[in-house]
């Protein structure tokens, strides 16, 4: 199956370079979209920034732990994440 047929190697690269640019641009609105967070995620994402495990953020907001590993998760799937390095890093990247 043939996807795009270039008429010149030359018009290749313009389609190539037309396509990176738009990647680009994609890659560049999705880093400038803010976490959408509600206000008790936010408390267990600066929690997690300041290294405290999950008991500790638990005991410091006065909920259970089962409550913190559900805002864990939450965190991580709308950041796209698998852990909490990756959560910090997708959060630092979006201007939290």
């Amino acid at each position: 199956m043939v996807f795009y047929e270039a008429k010149s190697w030359k018009s290749m690269r313009a389609s190539i370079s037309r396509i990176s640019q738009l990647c680009q641009a994609i890659s560049l609105v999705y880093l400038m979209t803010p976490l959408k967070l509600t206000a008790r995620e936010k408390e267990v994402l600066q929690l997690i920034f300041n290294e405290l495990t999950t008991g500790q953020i638990a005991a410091e907001l006065g909920i259970t732990v089962s409550t913190v590993e559900t805002h864990r998760r939450n965190l991580f799937r709308k950041a796209g994440v698998r852990s909490a390095i990756g959560l910090v890093k997708e959060a630092l990247k979006r201007g939290f």
